[in-house]
């Protein structure tokens, strides 16, 4: 019998992404292996679906578990809260990122908080936590114009 071998693809050292709406990577020096792993690493286990199944409830509907990341044509896409993760995976196979980050500054919108935030359960207020990664859009029935007459 012959001894069937692993073909060991060589990674590349250096690879390009964009932030943007999400987070993309270039498919083209990613090996298909380190590809699926990044795809992999944006999954994680559907709670309702564990919650059905433990009171005995239907689970044909409900997904197990819900990936986050997709395969597109040229690229990986990822949601931008897993820069970390994706940066740490790249940092353990020794491949650098260079990421061009094409996100809009955006522009205020003058809106004044109607309500102050009540105190929590320790009597303090809730600080609000600044992260580079936040969008803050209007709720859809807050848009001008709706709802249509």
């Amino acid at each position: 019998m012959a001894a069937i071998r692993a073909q060991h693809t060589p990674l590349a050292d250096h690879t390009h992404g964009c932030v943007a709406d999400w987070l993309y990577l270039e498919k083209a020096k990613l090996t298909p292996a380190l590809a699926h792993r990044l795809i992999r690493l944006a999954i994680f286990a559907n709670p309702e679906f564990y919650k059905a199944q433990a009171l005995r409830l239907s689970v044909w509907d409900k997904p197990r578990l819900i990936g986050c990341a997709e395969s597109l044509s040229r690229h990986v896409a990822w949601p931008r809260g897993g820069l970390k993760a994706v940066h740490g995976l790249l940092q353990d196979h020794g491949i650098g990122c260079e990421l061009h980050d094409e996100r809009l500054a955006g522009r205020l919108c003058g809106v004044v908080p109607r309500a102050a935030c009540g105190p929590t359960r320790n009597g303090r207020r809730p600080s609000r936590v600044r992260t580079e990664v936040s969008c803050a859009r209007p709720p859809p029935l807050t848009r001008p114009g709706w709802p249509p007459p």
